[in-house]
């Protein structure tokens, strides 16, 4: 098996098992690991589809891997305004 769908199947499992703990309540879509899971997945899958030459999904996997990124940042100021205001 070519590395590029070892990537390409590892990011999969990622944004699976991100998509199942929250599924089941064993994960809280807020948690960094839940982004963690859906950027590693979503960059990984990136990268495949990209060498794949499956362009419009890697823009897709990319705006993911993105708008994961941005919900991380919103999760920690919120966490960081609630601390503050607690004071």
């Amino acid at each position: 098996m070519a590395i590029d769908m070892m990537i390409g199947i590892a990011g999969l499992a990622a944004l699976l098992l991100a998509y199942l703990l929250t599924l089941f309540g064993k994960m809280d879509q807020e948690s960094g690991s839940f982004n963690i899971l859906n950027i590693i997945g979503a960059l990984s899958l990136t990268y495949y589809t990209y060498v794949e030459e499956v362009y419009s999904f890697a823009v897709l996997l990319f705006a993911w891997a993105v708008v994961s990124v941005i919900n991380m940042m919103r999760g920690k100021k919120n966490a960081k305004h609630a601390v503050d205001t607690r004071r």
